[in-house]
């Protein structure tokens, strides 16, 4: 706010004490300051006793008509309705963690801080500055977010996904769309539409959990607290579905202005339905209720607007202006000339002077908050008046549009892509090259589209950059290209690549090398031809040069691959393959799969099978890749490719993806990258020095593949997946294989470690210059790590939190993802065979993370069988998180051969394994002082555990909550 504002409402307040953070510049105002140091909190204690219910608990100033912001003076009495009916009606426990969205001068900000503090939970202070668009959804799932308070055009603002931890919603301060609630009430999500003005303490009505539907939601039925009436204009009550003024009585009812009797009793007025002596508020909101008595919003009936979530009074922008001494009259009103809500000024100059656009706009940015700033002002001769002597604001004109005369034409021609970008968005017929994005028009929801629309222009934007410097030459200058870094190197993707670590794995473990296949299954719309399922394929094939390589083996000298310049490969070509109308396409197409092959060594990597029910029929298609060109990322990938290939609509086109590295790069940097790692040799040797950490004894494992799958329930899979990684901030794999250890443990009986076998997504960032988000290929990275949960034990009794923080910081440890022991293992020959000496882990862990049929856009993995994967351990343990009526639910497969456990010992050990993540889960429920933090949360200090320790004992670390490493990828799975 500017200094001016805050004099104004520091006078009105009237405050005995101003508490400022170090380093922070305090007003010019005669209050003493307390600067909130180590010496403030060191006073003697504070005197026994607290307020009364009804005494102020603070003052929000909210937008005056007068031209002067009005302090609300809102009680404890009011502060605690609040709380327990937020609380109450959110469903918010102790694990609940509520975002700070809502700046401190924001009344919203007094919900947030109840919702948190009401419930036991933790209160996530964000970034600074703005958060909207892509930055607040990234919010929502990096900081683990359960319930936001979002005004609805901010919301729209972020682009759908999972957000597996947002449980609930409450949108608020201004209208919110059907459609917003259909996006967002989703998956079990609660989604509440709450009202209320600060004169009520923030919220008068909230709804239940919204569903979606074609109208507009309604605001509710009034909370804890609160009582609403819905009066017309002689303070009758109206019929349902009749409208009215709302009005709003009871213990939540602030206490009136300060210092303004006059404005209180105008506003806050006898209440003819309650007790003798009480008031009701007057909110000048129209509304109806129906038969059930829910609330719906109508509209203001005064002058009174919200823009943007933010309510503003367009006399205090009027008062603002009319203080310069060039305008004599003025009036603000909100326009939706340009298809979204603005802010313009009109006014009417003083005799004799010449007023100035900028000028005023100055003035308006010294007095005003930035919401209340106008975008444009329009000087008239005179305000445009009715037969009545009233303004008449359908006459007042639209801000003219700029011409080539009044604007600086663009000098480069990035300069010229923002100013077309800046006039195609704003609406304005032309952009200059210092125009101001907001002053144009602009507002942090269209700062986002900007963003947007430059990166698919080839400027590379943040919505940050545009809020900061906010005209076509600064961010011409600000701009990066994907190739900023330098000439990127022609990346044809053609000629000879080497193995990468893990297909140097696979050749160890294989001797057929055609039946190493993945099959997905795709749903195909009546009428799609062979003729374009062959197109579509081909040019996945085109596009992705691991769809063409050709396997050269040569024992001697080594196995390679060559890739061909682009052009159909023989397994390009879909295949017809007519079935009868009533075939379960799913059925047909896995028993198919089953025994399909592929010939890597002819340049056979691809095969399609459309499975053709007749005409007018859904159709199927099975495609079939050999697994050295494919991982579970890669599927989603070509999946999203395929549907957009095959879509009949026009602008869809699977060539219009961003560009991505070729895997024949990517495999040739991973050679060169390998004489680089030799420093991790010695961390490597440490992981496998102790062979007793190995589950058994045993060699090689023998027998045919037997496997026992289960599920973990609803209720542990939650702790599983979002209690414990809160709890601990980790991700959720360090749980599963804190258990895992412990399982293991006490199975064999000795010691307190577990050596095994992860897997990672591997695509590792190795070079900016090599971006492999949209690459095919098979990137997974596979590493041994020694587990050790040390004394502590998981089970009844014993200390599961200090087993978990174990093994979180020992995976944390792993250098790089664990991608430099594939390349030290199988690419550089020196340190290849010293670690090929040592032992290995006969345990195979991988969390394939959520896997939906929406990732592959509708596209369906296969059951190959038990035995289309050969087992390279004794024990392999596969989980995967899959949805169930819109909730994920653990799904635990253990693989082993039948020569080394009985299914009974398998059973016992999966249990052991499923028992100690209920401890662990016991443990995070009961009371042991909420998030638990570890050395490795601070990666920018070097502290040790027990240092940690000491300094929580006179710190919060809530309030560093996000300054360590981003724990949780649900993507991390899937990419395998």
């Amino acid at each position: 706010h500017p200094a001016e504002r805050v004099r104004r409402v520091l006078d009105e307040a009237g405050p005995v004490l101003l508490i400022i953070e170090p380093g922070a510049v305090p007003p010019v105002t005669d209050v003493p300051a307390l600067v909130l140091d180590e010496d403030a909190w060191a006073g003697p204690p504070l005197p026994p006793g607290g307020p009364e219910p009804y005494d102020v608990a603070h003052v929000i100033h909210t937008s005056g008509s007068t031209g002067t912001p009005k302090g609300v003076l809102v009680t404890h009495a009011g502060v605690a309705a609040l709380t327990s009916s937020l609380v109450d009606g959110v469903a918010l426990d102790a694990g609940s963690r509520v975002l700070q969205l809502g700046p401190p001068t924001f009344d919203i900000s007094v919900g947030e801080l109840c919702l948190a503090f009401g419930s036991g939970g933790t209160l996530v202070l964000p970034p600074s500055g703005p958060l909207v668009g892509e930055d607040l959804g990234a919010v929502l799932t990096e900081r683990r977010i359960s319930c936001a308070f979002v005004p609805p055009s901010v919301l729209a603002t972020v682009p759908a996904g999972p957000h597996p931890w947002l449980r609930a919603l409450v949108v608020g301060a201004e209208a919110c769309p059907p459609d917003l609630v259909a996006r967002w009430a989703v998956g079990g999500r609660r989604f509440h539409n709450a009202y209320g003005p600060t004169e009520s303490t923030v919220v008068a009505t909230l709804s239940g959990p919204l569903d979606a539907g074609p109208t507009v939601p309604p605001i509710g039925s009034p909370v804890a607290g609160t009582t609403a009436y819905v009066l017309d204009e002689r303070l009758r009550p109206v019929p349902a579905g009749a409208g009215g003024e709302l009005y709003l009585a009871g213990a939540a009812l602030a206490r009136g202005y300060l210092g303004r009797a006059a404005l209180t009793a105008g506003r806050f007025v006898a209440d003819p339905y309650g007790p003798p002596g009480s008031r009701m508020y007057r909110t000048g909101d129209l509304v109806h209720r129906d038969d059930s008595g829910i609330t719906y919003y109508l509209g203001r009936g005064d002058e009174q607007v919200k823009l943007r979530g933010l309510r503003i009074e367009p006399g205090e922008i009027a008062a603002a202006l009319v203080e310069h001494p060039t305008v004599v009259r003025a009036v603000a009103v909100v326009r939706h000339d340009r298809g979204t809500a603005q802010l313009v000024a009109y006014v009417v100059p003083a005799p004799g002077t010449e007023t100035d656009e900028d000028a005023l706009l100055l003035h308006a940015a010294e007095r005003l908050p930035a919401a209340m700033v106008p975008a444009a002002v329009v000087v008239l001769d005179a305000l445009p008046l009715s037969s009545h002597g009233k303004l008449d604001r359908s006459a007042l004109p639209a801000p003219a549009e700029r011409t080539g005369d009044t604007v600086r034409l663009p000098g480069s021609a990035r300069e010229e892509i923002l100013c077309g970008l800046f006039a195609e968005l704003l609406d304005v017929g032309q952009a200059g090259a210092d125009d101001d994005f907001f002053r144009l028009g602009g507002d942090s929801i269209m700062a986002i589209q900007l963003a947007a629309r430059a990166r698919a222009a080839g400027l590379v934007l943040s919505p940050h950059d545009v809020f900061t410097v906010r005209t076509p030459a600064r961010l011409a200058v600000l701009a990066r290209t994907p190739d900023s870094e330098g000439p990127a190197e022609e990346d044809t993707g053609t000629g000879r690549l080497p193995l990468t670590p893990v297909m140097h794995w696979w050749r160890e473990q294989v001797t057929d090398t055609s039946a190493f296949t993945q099959s997905m299954l795709f749903p195909l719309a009546p009428g799609t031809g062979l003729a374009a399922i062959e197109a579509a394929v081909a040019a996945l094939a085109e596009r992705h040069t691991a769809l063409r390589m050709r396997l050269l083996r040569d024992d001697d000298t080594g196995w390679e691959f060559d890739v061909p310049v682009a052009g159909a490969p023989a397994g390009a070509r879909a295949v017809r393959l007519a079935v009868p109308a009533d075939t379960d396409l799913h059925a047909r197409a896995t028993e198919l799969a089953r025994t399909a092959t592929l010939r890597p060594e002819d340049g056979e990597m691809v095969r399609a099978l459309w499975l053709d029910p007749g005409p007018g029929r859904p159709g199927a298609l099975v495609l079939t890749v050999h697994h050295l060109a494919v991982d579970g990322f890669s599927w989603r990938v070509l999946g999203q490719e395929l549907a957009s290939a095959l879509d009949p609509r026009p602008g869809h086109d699977a060539d219009a993806a961003p560009a991505s590295a070729s895997f024949t790069r990517w495999s040739r940097l991973l050679s060169q990258e390998a004489g680089l790692r030799t420093d991790e040799l010695p961390w490597w040797e440490r992981q496998l020095a102790d062979p007793a950490a190995r589950l058994t004894d045993g060699g090689q494992p023998v027998g045919h593949r037997e496997t026992y799958t289960f599920e973990l329930g609803a209720e542990l899979t939650r702790s599983v997946l979002v209690a414990l990684p809160a709890a601990f901030n980790c991700r959720p794999d360090a749980v599963m294989l804190t258990a895992l250890t412990a399982a293991a443990v006490r199975r064999r009986g000795t010691g307190t470690a577990l050596l095994v076998h992860l897997e990672g997504h591997g695509r590792e960032v190795i070079s900016t210059e090599v971006d492999v988000s949209a690459t095919v290929g098979w990137f997974t990275t596979q590493y041994p790590v020694r587990l050790d949960i040390g004394a502590a034990a998981v089970e009844p009794g014993g200390r599961p939190g200090e087993a978990l923080m174990c093994v979180k910081e020992q995976l944390r440890a792993v250098p790089s993802g664990g991608l430099g022991w594939g390349l030290l293992r199988h690419l550089h020959p020196e340190t290849g065979p010293a670690l090929a000496a040592l032992p290995t882990p006969d345990v195979r862990f991988n969390y394939l993370g959520r896997f939906t049929a929406t990732d592959a856009a509708g596209g369906r993995l296969l059951d190959l069988g038990p035995d289309a994967v050969p087992l390279a351990h004794t024990l392999e343990v596969d989980v995967l998180a899959r949805e169930e009526n819109g909730e994920p639910l653990l799904e635990a497969s253990f693989s082993y051969p039948s020569g080394a456990f009985t299914q009974d010992e398998v059973r016992a050990l999966a249990g052991a394994w499923s028992q100690a993540l209920g401890v662990l889960a016991d443990h995070c429920g009961a009371d042991h002082g909420g998030a638990v933090h570890t050395p490795s949360d601070f990666p920018l200090v070097d502290l040790t555990g027990d240092q940690l320790e000491l300094l929580a004992q006179d710190m919060d670390f809530g309030d560093l909550d996000g300054f360590g490493p981003a724990q949780d990828d649900d993507e991390e799975g899937e990419r395998r």
